[in-house]
């Protein structure tokens, strides 16, 4: 007797390889498109926090640290709330903070 297939329409059909393909695509983009993030390396959010200043005012700060060679600066590919993936700056502390 022949195995009978389950009952499925053209619009279910269509929509779940949609979804199967679009799930693929992301778990890829994540897996393959970002980069672990080295320990010392923040964000520009951290790094406010840390100092309780706004990030626009320690954006600054850190370019100039940058300029005097205190900070290093670099981009890192980091996972997005909507399962994509973009570069994003971080900094690092090369040499101790002077007032």
């Amino acid at each position: 007797m022949p195995k009978t297939l389950p009952k499925i329409t053209l619009g279910e059909l269509i929509t779940a390889q949609a979804n199967a393909t679009l799930a693929s695509i992301r778990k890829s983009v994540v897996e393959n498109g970002s980069e672990p993030v080295p320990e010392g390396w923040h964000r520009v959010e951290r790094w406010s926090q840390a100092w309780k200043l706004s990030p626009p005012h320690t954006r600054k700060i850190l370019s100039d640290g940058v300029a005097t060679g205190v900070l290093e600066r670099k981009s890192f590919r980091v996972p997005t709330a909507d399962n994509g993936v973009r570069p994003a700056a971080h900094w690092r502390q090369l040499k101790p903070l002077t007032a």
